[in-house]
């Protein structure tokens, strides 16, 4: 089996966020399935997670670049 890659790290560690502070955010009532509501949260709420991170990310490397 192979290393893992740094993308594949930084990937791994990005869900794993995304997923805790998403599901906290939209799963008052954990029950065993989703509400169509909550599906909704937890998709928009990780595309603006992931959106935030990439603003941050290109943010630092403008910043490191002068």
């Amino acid at each position: 089996m192979s290393e893992p890659t740094l993308d594949d790290i930084l990937f791994s560690d990005i869900v794993k966020k995304s997923t805790n502070v998403c599901f906290l955010r939209c799963v008052n009532d954990p029950s065993p399935n989703l509400t169509g509501k909550q599906k909704s949260c937890i998709k928009n709420c990780v595309l603006r997670f992931m959106e935030c991170r990439e603003a941050t990310l290109q943010s630092l490397k403008e910043l490191s670049q002068r």
